[in-house]
């Protein structure tokens, strides 16, 4: 199954910049994971222990974040099982490439 998309990038030439990450596990599935990852496939975080009811962690990247690559979307990748919780992200993006006018 595809990795549902947190945050949708504005179009080619834009990256988006992940600052923050908080995650609170409400329900959890013994051996899942959360990662965060963007749409071509890097990997944001390391895997997040999704296995643990109460659990949270918080992933900070500092004021300019983690780029993600060009046009690229934010996603979270779920393995081990189907755990459930909370997700909440900083997320900003900004323009990284010069754009020719006709695709402005």
């Amino acid at each position: 199954a595809a990795n549902p998309t947190l945050v949708t990038v504005r179009k080619a030439g834009y990256a988006l910049f992940l600052q923050r990450a908080h995650a609170h596990i409400t329900g959890g599935v013994a051996g899942s994971t959360w990662q965060l990852v963007d749409s071509v496939g890097k990997k944001l975080s390391g895997p997040i222990d999704a296995s643990t009811s109460g659990s949270a962690f918080t992933l900070d990247f500092g004021p300019q974040g983690v780029q993600l690559a060009d046009g690229a979307n934010l996603e979270l990748e779920v393995a081990g099982g189907l755990s459930t919780g909370l997700l909440s992200w900083e997320v900003y993006q900004k323009q990284v490439a010069t754009l020719a006018a006709s695709a402005v």
